[in-house]
Order: C-alpha cells, then sequence, then structure tokens
C-alpha cells in the first residue's frame, strides 16, 4: 500500500504528504510496520504524520519504559 501512495504523490507533484498514525507502541510498528512507516521511509517528499491525541504512548513514555 505505501509503495502505491508513493507512486500517486509522485504523479501528482505532491508537495507534501500528510498521514495518519494508529496509536502502535514503537515495538509492534517495528515489527509489523505500516503504510505510513513505509512512506516516512521512503519518500523524499516532506511527509507530515498525525494521529489522535492519548492514541498510544507518548514519545517520553517510550523513553522511559512506562506501560
Amino acid at each position: 500500500m505505501g509503495l502505491g501512495i508513493l507512486r500517486q504523490a509522485r504523479d501528482q507533484r505532491s508537495d507534501l504528504l500528510v498521514m495518519g498514525a494508529r496509536g502502535k507502541d514503537a515495538l509492534s510498528a517495528a515489527l509489523l510496520g505500516s503504510a505510513t512507516a513505509e512512506v516516512v521511509r521512503e519518500t523524499p517528499i516532506p511527509t507530515l504524520v498525525v494521529k489522535a491525541k492519548g492514541a498510544g504512548r507518548s514519545f517520553l513514555e517510550l523513553l522511559l519504559g512506562n506501560p
């Protein structure tokens, strides 16, 4: 799916991509991957990733190891 998004963005000459992210924790995201993660890794186009406030864990919680 991520490659299709990249192809479409390139065909439309997009200046910015805005994508949503679910509340996966870092380990799940790293193991399972996602279209958003694939796009962020592969695209030269600036990409803004957003998720709902309170979804998942905060960056600080991940750093501190809090559940």
